[in-house]
């Protein structure tokens, strides 16, 4: 039994060391060809992306930690600003690089799979890794951080917050929803996130889930940009778009009023001291806990919808 014991445990450090040796780490690309005896053949995929985290990758008990996840990606023409922030929740576009080669990808997280640990100690080395562009090496690195956009989103698939129907349906009526998919989004250059805050506007205390809240709601959004980019002009354009432009009413088109208005009628006040735009480096953790980060998807579609395609 001593000598059993000890055999597994050769066993275990001669796979470890193979697998130190290739430097896999979360984030490593494994082309889809290599892995063509233990996946099949999924059309589109070109890459597969080790999404576990690098304290199960070397782990030295292969019992213990016998698998690994892999995440599918392919390659695209260019990356699209607005799917490098990882805001959708089901595709993430970010570049990878090797010596001069760049490509641009897209990874689905829907398609993950899971494979042999020891699988690792037997492929071929990654060309490829996920990093972040370094501050020194490119002026624009806090609109590349890649490895950084790829972790927070895959871990947004377990924690995003979903909101109120009534909430994400008065956002649509309202039409606030196309000041953050059209009007802001068209500074996704500078823009690096919108985040909100959602209260009950009511004397009733609430403490059930956010995602059961009743209405009326209390609304604060804060919009969050690059150090580059000036903070109160996108803020003062928000609330142009919320208290001064007028909008079409969907019950009377031949009325017009301001968007705070019709949000009110159904039932989600918002002021303009609710309103506030801060750079990256002025936003600090125990504040940014109390919002929401908006996504185009889960938060502004109805629950029944949000695993759906």
């Amino acid at each position: 039994m001593k000598d059993e014991l000890i055999t597994v445990e050769s066993l275990d450090t001669a796979l470890l060391d193979e697998i130190k040796k290739r430097e896999w780490w979360q984030g490593s690309l494994i082309p889809t060809t290599d892995l063509s005896n233990w996946l099949e053949d999924d059309k589109g995929v070109d890459w597969w992306v080790i999404a576990t985290q690098p304290c199960n990758i070397y782990n030295p008990d292969f019992h213990k930690v016998p698998v690994f996840e892999v995440v599918a990606a392919c390659e695209i023409t260019e990356c699209l600003a607005r799917m490098v922030k990882g805001d959708d929740p089901r595709l993430l576009h970010l570049e990878v690089q090797a010596d001069s080669e760049i490509k641009a990808l897209q990874i689905e997280i829907q398609k993950r799979k899971w494979l042999p640990r020891n699988l690792l100690a037997k492929l071929s080395a990654p060309k490829f890794h996920i990093r972040d562009t370094e501050p020194n090496n490119d002026a624009n690195w806090p609109k590349k951080t890649w490895f950084d956009n790829f972790v927070g989103w895959m871990a947004r698939s377990y924690t995003r917050i979903a909101l109120p129907d009534d909430f994400n349906l008065a956002l649509k009526k309202s039409k606030i929803e196309d000041i953050f998919k059209e009007k802001l989004a068209k500074h996704h250059d500078q823009l690096y996130g919108i985040y909100l805050v959602v209260d009950q506007d009511s004397d009733d205390e609430w403490l059930g889930r956010l995602g059961d809240m009743p209405p009326p709601y209390l609304l604060e959004i804060m919009l969050v940009t690059y150090e580059d980019s000036d903070p109160e002009s996108l803020k003062n354009e928000l609330v142009q778009h919320l208290f001064e432009k007028k909008v079409s009413d969907p019950d009377d088109k031949d009325k017009k009023l301001i968007r705070a208005e019709l949000a009110n009628r159904y039932h989600v006040r918002i002021i303009k001291q609710a309103i506030s735009a801060k750079t990256m480096a002025g936003v600090n953790l125990l504040e940014l806990k109390r919002y929401v980060r908006y996504s185009y998807v889960d938060h502004l579609s109805n629950s029944s919808e949000a695993t759906g395609d």
